[in-house]
């Protein structure tokens, strides 16, 4: 959600500069590599976080995570298709 917003933000010109743009790539990137999960019958799953809590580094950094949450995959669709969009 938060490379979405950046990417957002950026095409709007709202903010500019290359760390941004670094840091929507390394979102889109980690979401690919590390979050879809193809199920043996070839349905799309997505792992997403069970919440943030805000101040604990910790438990931020560990939180489990969910799969088959349609808002991450929704999110995720949304975020692609934004960030393949050039």
């Amino acid at each position: 959600m938060f490379g979405y917003g950046i990417l957002i933000g950026l095409r709007a010109g709202v903010i500019e500069g290359e760390v941004y743009e670094k840091s929507v790539k390394r979102a889109f990137d980690g979401l690919r590599k590390y979050s879809i999960r193809k199920e043996k019958n070839e349905l799309v799953t997505m792992n997403v976080c069970n919440g943030t809590c805000i101040g604990d580094k910790d438990y931020y950094f560990n939180r489990r995570t969910k799969r088959e949450k349609s808002f991450g995959l929704g999110m995720f669709i949304l975020f692609g298709r934004t960030y393949l969009k050039d």
